[in-house]
């Protein structure tokens, strides 16, 4: 028999905990960074969302060919005192960019090999960073659908385990805020000082259909953006900051070669500086990963652990995004998982809990 769940978050909270933990090998990621080490955390968020300007951060993963994703998970931190119900409104963007040269003008360099160190009138090297340009067919959104996303709290005291609607504030010592990514003359800074936060987990699934489907062994960098809600005065109330992780990984997922996370927005745009080297600086420089995981497509999303009752009347079914369950009033019309959005019988509206 299907387990049944009083709501949708406890089997939401079921699938986070084994994802957590590692407890089932289907729920296993393709890659992980691990969890967080309290060094470093930096805004990330979209272009023009709140009238914001856009600020990029990135890091790298190796993906094979063959392999298909369709759930991320990063962590990081909200504003002091930011609610975590709130955060469920965001709008997060994900891009995948691959290594410079790559989707890059070349002719910027200035030196004679832009596969060497290529500084540029705004910083040192492009050399191991994020290319110009994003891979288009990798973007994905929940303003456009192709993107579902929950935030949970995370437990520091608990290996970073998800807790049942509440937060818990975490530390770091450093951080790259708005306004604090600058051209090579201006540079290192040293960041912009120890930030507390409650710490969080970004739990992605991508609609059906939609998936990160990888045709070659390749190299990418991994770019979530996050825009915060604005409060219900539009009063902006801060930026999420991607928190980072061990460098070299200890996990058990270490590659060759790991690069350093790298960061960018209008002012050295469409340049990249390393987050640790470039920014922070000091000798020797730290450097960094940030928290991130991928899992394979099949992973079950939140919402889709098992097909009991989610819903308070009605018998479920799945629409075509895969993980979003849809509740019909009386039943769901024949053919449950549809190819499409399924439809339910007299002709009654389905509903999205």
């Amino acid at each position: 028999m299907a387990a049944r769940f009083s709501s949708p978050r406890a089997a939401t909270l079921l699938l986070v905990a084994a994802l957590c933990l590692g407890s089932a090998a289907a729920f296993a990621p393709l890659f992980s960074t691990g969890n967080p080490d309290g060094r470093i955390a930096v805004a990330t968020r979209p272009d023009g969302v709140n009238g914001k300007f856009e600020i990029e951060a990135g890091d790298d993963f190796l993906a094979k060919a063959g392999q298909s994703v369709s759930k991320v998970t990063f962590t990081g931190l909200l504003p002091s005192g930011f609610s975590l119900a709130s955060a469920q409104d965001s709008v997060v963007q994900l891009e995948l960019y691959r290594v410079f040269s790559r989707d890059s003008d070349v002719s910027r360099c200035q030196d004679a090999d832009p596969h060497t160190v290529c500084p540029t009138e705004n910083v040192v090297t492009r050399a191991n960073s994020p290319s110009d340009e994003a891979a288009p067919e990798f973007d994905r959104s929940t303003e456009d659908g192709t993107l579902f996303c929950e935030v949970f709290g995370a437990n520091p005291s608990d290996n970073f385990n998800f807790l049942d609607n509440s937060v818990v504030d975490f530390y770091s010592a450093n951080s790259v805020l708005p306004g604090g990514i600058h051209k090579k003359t201006e540079l290192p800074t040293g960041g912009n000082g120890g930030v507390t936060g409650p710490v969080v987990t970004f739990v992605c699934d991508f609609a059906a259909n939609h998936p990160w489907t990888f045709s070659a062994d390749e190299h990418f960098f991994f770019v979530p953006k996050i825009a915060l809600p604005l409060g219900t005065d539009n009063a902006d109330r801060g930026d999420f900051l991607w928190l980072s992780a061990p460098k070299p990984l200890t996990n058990g997922f270490a590659f060759s070669p790991d690069l350093q996370s790298w960061t960018r927005d209008f002012t050295i745009d469409p340049d990249w500086v390393r987050i640790g080297t470039d920014v922070v600086g000091g000798s020797p420089a730290p450097t960094f990963n940030q928290v991130f995981a991928l899992y394979p497509t099949g992973t079950p999303g939140p919402k889709f652990l098992a097909q009991g009752d989610f819903c308070a009347a009605g018998n479920p079914c799945f629409n075509a995004v895969g993980t979003r369950q849809v509740c019909c009033p009386g039943s769901c019309a024949p053919g449950t998982p549809p190819a499409g959005i399924p439809t339910c019988e007299g002709g009654a509206s389905p509903v999205f809990p």
